[in-house]
């Protein structure tokens, strides 16, 4: 698969992870996720590098939020340090 068609398919996949798990929470917590997701940069590390700046979780550690499971925003922040920011 090149690195294009890799790359879009990881991008579905975090938008469709933020989707499922954003499903409960409030329109403008969910606005906050979104403008932060999308404010993130084109180049995602692997996913075995990727640590949060916050709590340190990692793509094989998450964090458990009210809504299960957190996922990358951004390559440095988890959705769970994120809705932590806005409440």
């Amino acid at each position: 698969m090149s690195d294009r068609i890799e790359r879009m398919a990881r991008e579905i996949r975090r938008a469709d992870a933020i989707d499922r798990v954003m499903s409960g929470t409030p329109p403008e917590e969910q606005e906050a996720v979104w403008n932060q997701y999308l404010a993130a940069e084109d180049t995602v590390p692997l996913a075995s590098e990727m640590t949060c700046e916050v709590c340190g979780c990692s793509e094989f550690n998450a964090c458990i939020t009210p809504t299960g499971p957190c996922f990358w925003v951004t390559p440095n922040l988890c959705s769970g340090c994120v809705l932590d920011k806005t409440a």
